[in-house]
């Protein structure tokens, strides 16, 4: 009850009860608390010096990092106010209005800048955590300027993923660390943790000195309590004839980088769509995108049937070959150019029946619309009817929008561009990237970009890479006079090889 001097767990505070907290739990340096009489804290007799990186306002004058006057030469310049971390560290931070900074590990985007000095000789983890879906990158140098670069992290994978860069370290190096968005448009709070630290085997963080790192005692996970591999692959292991039979778990380790591992699974009745998973055996290594890898399904001649670079857990792969008969299949994983070594998996099969037209699309289907009836969207086999006649990725080639509109981005870094009529003299166009209904855009399989041209097919109206559902894009245009518009699709700038089915939805008003 408000009023009686207990903070309740549903009260902020409740007289002088303020759970523990304090006027630095709230970005303040110093200063007393106050209880309203409904009962929320009241921090107007809290002081301090605004830090503007925080995301807070620290000086109780309501303006926040960038829009605190005296931020104005912070925020023009990561490097004239760098805040300094102990060790260890965990703080919260925001790179909104904070100026572009030049960097190899990234295309330029807002970024903040702190330092840190090391008390502990071995490694040392800097832990970047987006609150948001905005693409974040941790980068580490000597110095506050980019030629003082040492190592990248990887890109944030979405709001809550920890992404984590681990490099050796000795007592009392000094290091700048840089937050930075991918590129220009993408800002966004965080939290970053910064700590120097020994090698312990079950912190669940991989050391050169470790084959592999995941939680003590566990049963059938890969990794010993000595954190060496178990592996359950047979080396050499590269082709069709020295091929593993696939077990399940299956353990194996890409090792040296080039490695190619093959696996045997048998299809005993068709039609069955075959799904090979590639997971982490340290933990979090595919969302810290330690782990990058391409899966290929291959028939019983070596002939390449699917083939995925991601698809699954972030940077890891899932490929799916359907409707395949009775027979022997090989799967063949490798790792994409610059993955740390040695990099351990394991590798999870999945064997399902299918049933094309009993209203449930399984993953080897595309769609299943109740039916076997081709040409209302979804064929007599389960695939899309794809209304695009490749090639569409010049102006001279682009097709002419009809709705349904169903589509592919394959292979690699294709281009698919559609012309629009507009009947004028003020029309509204709205175009959107969805996923038919198969939810991969908010699976991140489906990553777009679009952009709405002119009637000269160059001039840029409109651009959007994550607007719409997930991952998928929407843009809008008004007042659009009489013409013809161009609409381009590709893959987004963050996944530029990735192929996926998409349909594209315009309206014309």
């Amino acid at each position: 009850m408000c009023g009686d001097g207990v903070a309740d767990p549903e009260e902020a505070c409740d007289g002088p009860d303020f759970k523990d907290a304090a006027c630095p739990s709230f970005g303040f340096d110093d200063g007393e608390l106050r209880c309203s009489d409904a009962c929320a804290v009241d921090t107007s007799g809290c002081s301090g010096t605004e830090t503007c990186q925080d995301g807070r306002d620290n000086d109780g004058d309501g303006a926040v990092d960038c829009d605190e006057p005296e931020c104005a030469e912070a925020c023009a310049d990561m490097c004239a106010a760098p805040v300094a971390l102990p060790d260890p560290a965990q703080v919260t931070g925001d790179t909104r209005g904070h100026a572009i900074a030049e960097s190899a590990c990234t295309l330029g985007g807002p970024a903040v800048a702190y330092t840190f000095t090391a008390t502990t000789t071995g490694f040392l983890d800097v832990v970047l955590t987006s609150h948001t879906d905005a693409a974040l990158v941790a980068v580490l140098r000597r110095a506050c300027d980019a030629a003082t670069e040492l190592e990248c992290g990887g890109i944030s994978g979405g709001a809550g993923v920890d992404n984590r860069l681990t490099v050796p370290v000795r007592a009392g190096d000094s290091f700048y660390v840089i937050v930075s968005g991918a590129d220009g448009s993408q800002t966004g709070a965080f939290d970053l943790a910064v700590q120097s630290r020994t090698t312990v085997c079950g912190d669940d963080i991989q050391d050169p000195s470790e084959e592999c790192d995941n939680p003590l005692d566990g049963v059938d996970d890969g990794c010993s309590d000595q954190c060496r591999l178990e592996p359950t692959e047979f080396e050499p292991n590269d082709t069709i004839a020295t091929a593993n039979d696939h077990t399940a778990p299956f353990f194996a380790t890409i090792d040296p980088a080039n490695d190619k591992d093959v696996v045997r699974v048998t299809v005993p009745s068709g039609p069955t769509a075959l799904i090979a998973e590639i997971a982490d055996v340290t933990s979090a290594d595919c969302l810290n995108r330690r782990l990058d890898t391409i899966v290929e399904i291959l028939d019983a001649r070596g002939e390449r049937i699917a083939s995925r670079d991601d698809g699954g857990i972030g940077l890891c792969s899932r490929a799916v070959a359907p409707a395949l008969s009775a027979g022997d299949y090989y799967v063949r994983v490798t790792a994409n150019p610059g993955l740390e070594q040695p990099a351990p998996y394991r590798l999870d099969v999945t064997l399902v029946t299918e049933v094309c037209g009993d209203g449930t699309a399984t993953d080897g289907e595309q769609c299943d619309d109740g039916n076997t009836t081709s040409g209302d969207g979804c064929s007599s086999t389960c695939r899309f009817e794809l209304a695009e006649t490749e090639p569409n990725n010049t102006l001279a080639q682009a097709n002419a929008y009809s709705d349904p509109w169903l589509a592919e981005i394959s292979p690699a870094r294709d281009v698919d561009r559609v012309t629009v009529t507009v009947p004028g003299p003020s029309s509204s166009v709205y175009v959107s990237i969805t996923d038919n209904l198969t939810g991969s855009c908010m699976r991140g399989r489906l990553d777009s970009y679009i952009e709405l041209l002119d009637d000269d097919g160059t001039t840029v109206i409109a651009s959007d890479d994550d607007s719409g559902e997930g991952y998928c894009s929407f843009v809008s245009a008004d007042d659009l006079p009489a013409g013809t518009y161009h609409v381009m699709i590709r893959a987004a700038e963050i996944a530029p090889d990735a192929t996926f089915f998409y349909r594209l939805n315009v309206t014309v008003l």
